[in-house]
């Protein structure tokens, strides 16, 4: 085949690589370019062609390879940039992958048993909280139930006869003494409150974490 012959095969095969370069036909695009640069290997045309289409395969070293030989064959600026974007691209890729890997480690959700968020309440308001992770309601509610008590036991001191009385008998009609202060009576009704709050909350808690369902979600006492 004599030079013009050759030439003219060579544009043919390189405007049906760029053909099927643009319908996304790589390997067909592949093809026609190979045959291009069998037919002349001192095409850089065909070898920036091949390049582009080895960087649209992700063969990033070899696409720099025909780039180079490209440039060797036909010093261009396009293709010195080509070159420089590519090398850049593959260092910063290598870089990335000898980097550790810092992506957040997925947590399964964490469960909880009904049962034992119940038995925790009910020994102390706030324990079931904590053990179902809420953290602050829980030291809150034991904070608050733990000050409420104090208080109960300081004033329920003097009045136990009166408190014994006002539950169990007739209060001052049997000699229960003195009455037992209003205060006293809110102070019970605060702590009697906070035991039950803490109660069902912890088990509305533990029965949606046993679900499966982050903690957070709605547990009923919302309106």
């Amino acid at each position: 085949m004599d030079t013009e012959r050759t030439a003219e095969e060579v544009s043919r095969l390189l405007r049906a690589a760029k053909l099927h370069q643009m319908r996304k036909a790589l390997d067909e695009a592949s093809v026609a370019c190979r045959q291009a640069m069998e037919l002349d290997p001192g095409s850089a045309d065909a070898c920036e062609l091949m390049g582009d289409l080895l960087v649209s395969r992700g063969e990033l070293e070899a696409a720099l390879d025909h780039y180079q030989r490209a440039m060797k064959l036909q010093p261009r600026a396009a293709t010195e940039e080509r070159v420089a974007r590519l090398a850049l691209r593959i260092a910063e890729e290598k870089q990335r992958s000898a980097a550790p890997d810092t992506s957040p480690v997925a947590v399964a959700p964490r469960r909880a048993n009904p049962s034992v968020a119940c038995a925790l309440s009910m020994l102390w308001p706030g324990l079931g909280q904590l053990y179902n992770g809420e953290h602050r309601k829980g030291l809150a509610l034991f904070a608050a139930y733990f000050f409420d008590f104090v208080l109960i036991v300081v004033m329920a001191i003097p009045h136990v006869r009166a408190l014994r009385y006002a539950v169990f008998g007739s209060g001052r009609a049997m000699g229960g003494g003195p009455p037992v202060p209003a205060l006293l009576w809110l102070l019970l009704l605060v702590g009697g409150g906070l035991w039950i709050y803490a109660l069902i909350d912890a088990s509305l808690t533990a029965t949606a974490l046993s679900r499966g369902e982050r903690r957070g979600a709605k547990t009923g006492w919302e309106v």
